[in-house]
């Protein structure tokens, strides 16, 4: 629960004053780069240090939530 916890203060991060966006994009990519152990359809190898270099912000946000939920996408909403 602490992680999950962490995981979604950096979600509500966005709602503080004087939180840069290099700040939000910053946790938001610390955090995934702690629960992302893999993936596929993305071109390359897994790293994640590509994860800031691959996903756009919404799609770094998107995924932070589905982290905090326990949830996972389906196949049709997986890149291709």
């Amino acid at each position: 629960m602490r992680h999950q916890r962490k995981l979604l203060e950096v979600i509500d991060i966005i709602h503080k004053d004087g939180v840069t966006v290099d700040e939000i994009f910053d946790a938001t990519i610390d955090q995934l780069r702690r629960v992302v152990c893999g993936w596929s359809n993305m071109g390359q190898p897994f790293s994640v240090d590509a994860l800031d270099e691959l996903l756009t912000f919404s799609e770094a946000r998107e995924l932070l939530s589905l982290c905090a939920y326990n949830q996972r996408m389906d196949d049709s909403e997986k890149k291709d």
